[in-house]
């Protein structure tokens, strides 16, 4: 049902899985997806930590995805943009974002532990901003 959803756009769309429960793949199946019909599509995944960005950059690597971790000199427009929290509060990121979704080919966002901005946010400041996050 979550696949369904998320390749047939519906927005927003809310799916809370346990560990191990398919997280990987609701991003892996549109990601690729796209890359078969518009290779101009980006799929952005915001994550709670840089490590996790990193094993997350390896997994879709090794599946095929074009995949990249998004910094403030990144004009990336890989299939698969992967951000820390912190660094997808910046105005950087929020420019990046605004840009690919004016021209048509920010395909989706995705936060991957996203129940941190509110468990999170008394040590971990900038999750608070993710509170006031829309396009």
């Amino acid at each position: 049902m979550s696949i369904h959803a998320i390749v047939n756009g519906v927005s927003p769309f809310v799916s809370i899985l346990p560990t191990g429960g398919g997280k990987m793949t609701l991003i892996m199946v549109p990601a690729t997806l796209d890359a078969m019909l518009d290779d101009r599509l980006v799929n952005v995944v915001v994550v709670p930590l840089v490590a996790v960005a990193n094993k997350m950059q390896r997994t879709l690597k090794k599946v095929g995805i074009y995949v990249t971790q998004w910094d403030q000199r990144s004009k990336s427009t890989s299939t698969v943009v992967i951000v820390s929290a912190e660094t997808a509060t910046s105005t950087g990121f929020a420019n990046y974002v605004a840009g690919l979704y004016l021209v048509g080919t920010l395909a989706r966002v995705f936060f991957d532990e996203a129940h941190l901005v509110i468990t999170d946010v008394g040590y971990r400041e900038k999750l608070d901003c993710f509170l006031f996050f829309a396009l």
